[in-house]
């Protein structure tokens, strides 16, 4: 039996009139419209909010701007298809978005700040991870936490006064400019000009890696839109210097000072040491020794990092040496410490 074939425009009346049918059934959410504006809120308009949003929000604004009557038609589609599916199921949460819209975005960043810390009669760099809010550049965040936050650690300082706060920082091949803002005459009212010369030249370089500068960047400096050709003593424009001039030898890197720890205990320390050994010592909060032992890390101007497991601990405050016991008389040097607590 032959089967009439419909001509292109019967064809177009009959899905028109199936589609208009089935959309007369949909119930809209009233919900909907104030759930995308959240979702869609700072993300900007035109081609500069298009440039800097994420991959996959960059599509999704493209895609709605150029093909608006055509979503419109597919989601009507969609969402009689769903319902068809569901609707034994009886209605959920009136206050659950569905998953189109819930939230994917990460509620803190960690970025990691460069601190100046005592290191066998010099200065050295140290690192701590902080957990910054996701909202800006992880270099910008990490920056403003290093100026206007504080280090975990008690031996450690950035060297730099109060009251300054980054504007931007710019990239490029082979060189770094931080802007820096602040009152008037900020980078020269400052204790940092009675520190020692060397500990004012890490503490340049601390700003420096944490604004994400690399070893052989030429760094130069701004504040209040003004270029810098002095801070701290140091004159500018400065080479970002390499690891093994400035950055600590052993340190403990995998938690913060005072920071608690579950069960089992595994802490990290990164070094780069005589013969890559990196010892360790446990000690309660008397001071008195539990434990010791060490972990292979890195040599010869390479720095690696390696897990201190400490195992099941029972509740307590603990501190956590790493160091390098001297080749030349055995003494202990490049000593770290990190209190942290068990509950």
């Amino acid at each position: 039996m032959n089967t009439p074939e419909l001509r292109d425009d019967e064809t177009a009346e009959l899905l028109s009139q199936t589609l208009s049918a089935e959309a007369a059934d949909v119930e809209t959410d009233p919900t909907a419209l104030q759930r995308i504006q959240r979702r869609t809120a700072g993300a900007g308009a035109g081609a500069g909010a298009l440039a800097s949003a994420p991959a996959r929000r960059r599509w999704v604004l493209g895609a709605f701007g150029a093909a608006a009557a055509t979503a419109a038609v597919i989601t009507a589609v969609v969402v009689i298809g769903d319902r068809s599916e569901t609707s034994d199921q009886g209605p959920g949460p009136a206050d659950t978005p569905p998953p189109s819209v819930i939230q994917t975005e990460p509620v803190q960043r960690v970025v990691e700040v460069s601190y100046v810390g005592p290191s066998e009669g010099e200065f050295r760099l140290f690192t701590e991870r902080h957990a910054v809010e996701p909202t800006e550049d992880p270099a910008i965040a990490a920056v403003r936490e290093f100026l206007t936050g504080q280090p975990a650690d008690p031996d450690y300082s950035t060297g730099w006064p109060e009251g300054l706060d980054v504007g931007g920082i710019a990239t490029s091949n082979g060189s770094i400019q931080v802007d820096l803002t602040g009152p008037a005459g900020g980078l020269t009212e400052s204790g940092s000009a009675s520190l020692p010369r060397q500990e004012r030249s890490v503490a340049v370089q601390a700003l420096l890696r944490t604004a994400g500068g690399r070893a052989g960047d030429t760094a130069r400096l701004t504040y209040n839109g003004d270029v810098v050709e002095t801070a701290l003593g140091v004159d500018f424009p400065v080479e970002v210097a390499a690891d093994d001039q400035i950055r600590a030898f052993i340190e403990i890197d995998g938690i913060l000072d005072g920071q608690q720890l579950d069960n089992p205990v595994t802490v990290q320390v990164s070094g780069n040491a005589f013969e890559a050994n990196a010892s360790w010592i446990l000690a309660d909060d008397s001071g008195a020794k539990l434990d010791e032992g060490f972990v292979m890390v890195g040599s010869y101007g390479e720095w690696e990092q390696a897990d201190i497991k400490l195992g099941t601990l029972t509740p307590g405050t603990y501190t956590i040496k790493a160091l390098e016991y001297s080749a030349k008389d055995g003494s202990p040097t490049y000593v770290d410490d990190k209190t942290f607590t068990v509950d």
